[in-house]
């Protein structure tokens, strides 16, 4: 009997799609979603696991990719100098991107990160499925406060 290839590759691509759908579900961003609508989100993201030291965005550019944090800790820094940290409830990127508009900051992985990468073609598609990610206090327009950056980093 012969191998079905398209269907293997379509039942391997379902797996990858449903396996990443229930990693979404046990996301708090993701909370509320139905499983039609995670099975869609999961489309449009990628795992990834980013190395300490990794710039994500650049102050001054537009973000060419976007990211939703799910373990690990992004260092923002405003003119070179630490301003915030961004962790595992929120995005990066993501707002400048919809906004078009360039990024206000640099984001460095600050430890090794665990992040959904949203492709960049799907942005708004990924927003309106769950538009409150571009929002606070998802959205990394709104950074931690960490007392570990030696000062109070929060914005006035």
């Amino acid at each position: 009997m012969a191998r079905n290839y398209v269907a293997e590759a379509v039942e391997h691509w379902r797996a990858c799609r449903d396996d990443k759908a229930l990693r979404l579900a046990r996301h708090p961003l993701f909370a509320g979603l139905r499983p039609r609508q995670l099975a869609e989100v999961a489309g449009y993201v990628d795992v990834l696991r980013l190395r300490a030291g990794r710039v994500l965005i650049r102050q001054g550019h537009p973000p060419a990719e976007t990211f939703v944090v799910e373990r690990g800790w992004g260092l923002v820094l405003v003119d070179g100098v630490p301003f915030a940290r961004i962790g595992r409830d929120q995005t990066i990127g993501l707002a400048a991107r919809a906004d078009r508009v360039r990024a206000g900051s640099t984001v460095v992985a600050d430890t090794d990160l665990d992040v959904l990468a949203i492709d960049p073609s799907c942005t708004r598609n990924f927003l309106r499925l769950v538009p409150h990610a571009a929002l606070e206090p998802w959205s990394d327009r709104f950074p931690r406060n960490d007392a570990s950056l030696g000062r109070d980093v929060s914005r006035t």
